[in-house]
């Protein structure tokens, strides 16, 4: 990541292939829009397709005394807390503990897939890997869910698997 380039990106497409989001890996400057001394040291930046407006961003977090828990923190853009997505003891799942909507939602793995269930089991978005390519995802995300939250979950837990 470091050197003359530009911080790797991938974009969000919908169904149609057409961008929806940035998602930006970087700890400064984001194609332009500059992020605030609060913003400082996060790894991934969610952002218009165009780059000039930063619409949340996720950190990786330690915490804790003695053996720290690493948890990822994702945040508005205003740096309000959206939530706090951690690993569970078995490693398998994940547990989002938010300050908006549904209080709790639970990210469970299955073979090749991710389904995100919020505390009254409601199915909120499944993501399931690509056979073809294994680095891609095909995420469906139901009526009402912030696409923005999910997306970022989904790239947290791949920060924390990493």
């Amino acid at each position: 990541m470091s050197g003359t380039g530009t911080p790797p990106e991938v974009t969000v497409d919908d169904t149609r292939g057409i961008a929806v989001f940035r998602a930006t890996m970087s700890g400064g400057d984001v194609n332009g829009s500059r992020v605030t001394r609060s913003q400082e040291g996060m790894r991934l930046v969610l952002s218009s397709v165009q780059g000039d407006a930063i619409l949340a961003y996720s950190r990786v977090v330690k915490c804790g005394r003695g053996q720290p828990e690493t948890l990822v923190a994702i945040h508005h853009h205003s740096n309000a807390l959206f939530g706090e997505l951690r690993q569970d003891a078995g490693g398998f799942n994940f547990m989002m503990a938010t300050t908006w909507g549904p209080k709790q939602v639970k990210f469970r793995r299955e073979a090749q897939s991710i389904t995100a269930i919020d505390e009254t089991q409601r199915m909120m978005a499944i993501a399931e890997t690509l056979p073809e390519n294994l680095n891609t995802r095909s995420v469906r995300i139901g009526p009402l869910v912030d696409a923005g939250f999910i997306v970022l979950a989904l790239f947290g837990i791949d920060m924390l698997e990493s």
